[in-house]
């Protein structure tokens, strides 16, 4: 099945008031408006049993009583969400642990839920998970916004006991928990890659993650966390970061790259995170680095948040990271732009077929060589 163009508004049922695509039904949403659907028992926008496809479509102001005030996604998948928006989606009507996702609940089963270049704007959900709830498996973001979303339990993110969240060259910016966890309520696996954390808060102690279990996992790396409070992790859990700008960290990078620092955002008061010249996060990367329990590879992040190349060599910057070939990634969703740049570079799979380094890759990469790259 596939909608495309469309306005599905004004809904009204008990389940799934805007679409309902039972299993085993393959739906492809492209260039639609799903709105103002209110359900009175669960899912206000959209719920997929089996398989989704959504591109640049926009999902707002729907509501759900209970679970995914804008989408709730079961079944197999793969899913995979590009280009689209989520906002002012709102999920419940008391702080219980079902009664969340705002946006989105995704309770998958084999292939994670993909989402790229998407918004997730204004959301909220009185239990868990303002933006996004994973009750089962793992949701991959990259290059995605989430700004002022709202729970108790994790402003942003709640990753459920099992479960996965992992994100690369994503900004999570002013998202609150009135308990635990400006950006996430995490029960098992949070990654991040290249992330950018500002003005993230929660009610105890303005932390941005909250580990719950003694097991949880919180990873990142090469990322940059701004917080109105003195730590940014509280609760249980392993608590890992690795070259990132961390209020834990001190005034010199420790034995992991850490440390604590103004990262001269371009202008942070209007929402540009962007690196200025002089940021202390420029080339101070692993550009070699693996991050979390399944190794979200650096190499593989060949363009940041506003697809712009990374590895981009600021010649009046020292390169105090981990280098590659000469080079080092910066920090953040942003790859700092100078003036006096080298080539970007990246030292394999650069040429297609990816996944595999053959002569197609080294031919590209003395292609970069002889054009300057170092």
């Amino acid at each position: 099945v596939t909608l495309q163009g469309l306005t599905i508004t004004g809904g009204r049922t008990a389940n799934d008031a805007g679409i309902r695509a039972e299993t085993p039904s393959v739906l492809t949403i492209e260039g639609c408006v799903i709105e103002n659907n209110h359900a009175t028992t669960t899912t206000g926008g959209i719920y997929a049993g089996n398989r989704l496809t959504m591109r640049n479509t926009t999902v707002r102001d729907n509501t759900s009583p209970a679970a995914a005030g804008g989408l709730f996604l079961r079944g197999n998948g793969p899913h995979l969400i590009e280009n689209s928006r989520f906002e002012n989606n709102s999920a419940g009507d008391a702080d219980v642990t079902a009664d969340s996702g705002g946006a989105i609940t995704a309770d998958i089963s084999t292939n994670p839920l993909v989402i790229r270049d998407t918004e997730f704007i204004g959301n909220s959900a009185t239990g868990r998970g303002g933006a996004i709830s994973i009750l089962n498996f793992t949701v991959a973001v990259d290059g995605c916004l989430f700004e002022g979303n709202f729970s108790p339990r994790g402003g942003a993110v709640w990753v459920s006991d099992g479960d996965a969240f992992r994100a690369s060259n994503s900004i999570f910016a002013n998202n609150d928990a009135s308990a635990f966890g400006g950006v996430v309520y995490n029960e098992q696996v949070f990654d991040a890659v290249n992330c950018t954390f500002v003005g993230n808060t929660d009610g105890s102690d303005n932390d941005s993650f909250e580990g719950v279990r003694v097991d949880s996992q919180t990873y990142l790396m090469n990322c940059i966390v701004v917080n109105p409070g003195p730590g940014s992790h509280g609760g249980a859990g392993i608590f890992s970061p690795r070259y990132t700008i961390v209020p834990e960290g001190g005034a010199m990078p420790d034995s992991n790259g850490n440390f604590d620092a103004d990262p001269m955002f371009v202008d942070a008061s209007a929402g540009d995170y962007r690196l200025m010249p002089g940021s202390p996060a420029i080339d101070s990367g692993d550009s070699l680095g693996n991050s979390g329990v399944t190794a979200i590879s650096v190499l593989g992040l060949l363009e940041d948040f506003d697809d712009n190349v990374r590895n981009l060599d600021d010649q009046s910057t020292p390169n105090t990271g981990v280098a590659a070939w000469e080079l080092n990634i910066d920090m953040g969703a942003f790859e700092f732009q100078p003036n006096n740049a080298g080539p970007g570079c990246s030292i394999a799979d650069v040429a297609a077929p990816f996944g595999v380094l053959n002569f197609f890759d080294v031919a590209a990469y003395i292609a970069e060589f002889n054009a300057g790259c170092p």
